[in-house]
């Protein structure tokens, strides 16, 4: 609807158009209704501006702005996963999920070159597919279900995790001599959830965690990290020197964890 409203506001702006800018779709279509008949050509006339205009206006409005990540990244309703306990409850919070892998789809064919698209979609494929797994019935989600209900009182806690790791990666984020360096925060993160866990909610809640996060940052920490026992200050290529992460993935993936970390423990 958005863009169908600016489309109508660039067809009132069409040689021949007498169409007023304030006026939304509802009201041209009650004074379309209300002449009848006789106006059938006007009508046909913006109609058809609508149409033709209306891929240049979606072209034009969408940019390839840091801030387009940061609407993906923070879909609706998504910091209230925490207060689910029955899969009727997932309902609304797994739509807002899908709209949020459809927002990151929607920016990485818009703002990512081929190579770097490629490159992302392998780097997120485990947070697609558990989502998937969430979001449909069967065992995961049961598992998912049984430890949210001890995990949504680990709110406090697990913020204070979130917030260090975020400040991390923005900091990062916003240099690019220190551009690489994604994988010693992203550790740190995924041992202090696993080390709260563990403390409120046992060992067992402690190992469904643990495996939650390593699946979905499986692929960053294969791809782009060294050993856990390395100076991670660089990542490897083929030839063991430095390898950059383009920036534009980075950002991406900042986009990603941050979302994942309201996910996990909002």
């Amino acid at each position: 609807m958005k863009y169908a409203l600016l489309c109508c506001y660039a067809a009132s702006r069409c040689p021949g158009s007498e169409m007023n800018t304030s006026m939304s779709i509802m009201e041209i279509e009650s004074v379309e209704l209300a002449q009848g008949d006789r106006n059938l050509v006007n009508k046909t006339y913006i109609f058809r501006s609508v149409i033709c205009v209306e891929v240049d206006a979606e072209e034009e409005e969408y940019d390839c702005a840091d801030r387009r990540i940061y609407e993906c990244a923070y879909p609706g309703d998504i910091q209230k996963f925490h207060a689910v306990s029955s899969p009727e409850e997932l309902v609304p919070l797994c739509r807002n999920l899908h709209d949020y892998l459809r927002c990151i789809d929607h920016f990485t064919r818009k703002c990512l070159e081929p190579p770097q698209r490629s490159h992302f979609n392998r780097l997120f494929s485990g947070t697609s597919m558990i989502i998937q797994e969430i979001c449909s019935e069967g065992h995961y989600q049961t598992e998912f279900l049984k430890h949210a209900a001890c995990m949504k009182h680990l709110h406090v806690e697990l913020d204070v995790c979130a917030q260090t790791y975020h400040g991390k990666i923005e900091k990062i984020g916003n240099n690019h001599q220190i551009g690489n360096n994604i994988c010693c925060p992203l550790r740190e993160y995924m041992n202090c959830i696993n080390d709260v866990v563990l403390l409120r909610c046992g060992e067992v809640a402690a190992n469904f965690s643990r495996g939650f996060n390593e699946r979905l940052f499986h692929a960053i920490l294969t791809t782009h990290c060294v050993s856990e026992e390395t100076d991670c200050n660089f990542f490897p290529n083929a030839n063991g020197g430095p390898r950059k992460l383009p920036q534009e993935i980075l950002l991406l993936l900042l986009a990603v964890t941050t979302c994942l970390i309201h996910f996990t423990s909002s």
